[in-house]
């Protein structure tokens, strides 16, 4: 097994209670959002990862990137949601956490997001016991992100 990661697509990881390491890739979800999955939550409701930073670290004094990700944040593209995910809130944010953020600054309290119930994409999910586990799959999807690119190059 490779020291080095390679990139991979998007994804949105976090522990479950039995301390799995689990995630799920953006786009795997994203292509599933449809006009029937769109519903209007309020962001109490929501919990997501950098949370806990919300105001003082976050917006243009983001953690994660400077404020680079937030300059760029387009508040009317809805986020994903996923409903019975979370044991603290009703939805967990897969994606969307500096539009999220843009928004709260803006003085907003609710927004329109794609929202996913758990049984529609448990399928998506993958549980790795192990750091180890979680790599390989990563690293394997990455070689098959290389591999489709190359592929689409030649076309």
């Amino acid at each position: 097994m490779s020291d080095i990661l390679l990139l991979t697509p998007s994804r949105h990881s976090f522990s479950t209670d039995d301390n799995d390491y689990c995630f799920i890739f953006v786009h795997d979800l994203a292509i599933k959002a449809s006009p029937s999955h769109l519903k209007e939550v309020n962001f109490d409701d929501i919990e997501y990862a950098g949370a806990e930073y919300y105001p003082q670290r976050a917006g243009w004094n983001c953690q994660c990137c400077s404020g680079k990700k937030y300059a760029n944040a387009n508040i009317y593209f809805p986020g994903l949601l996923v409903e019975g995910l979370s044991k603290k809130s009703k939805y967990k944010l897969i994606d969307g956490r500096h539009r999220l953020d843009k928004m709260r600054f803006n003085g907003m309290t609710k927004s329109k997001f794609y929202v996913f119930n758990y049984s529609e994409v448990k399928e998506l999910i993958y549980h790795c016991k192990t750091q180890d586990e979680k790599d390989e799959i990563l690293n394997n999807v990455a070689e098959d992100c290389m591999h489709l690119r190359d592929t689409m190059d030649l076309l």
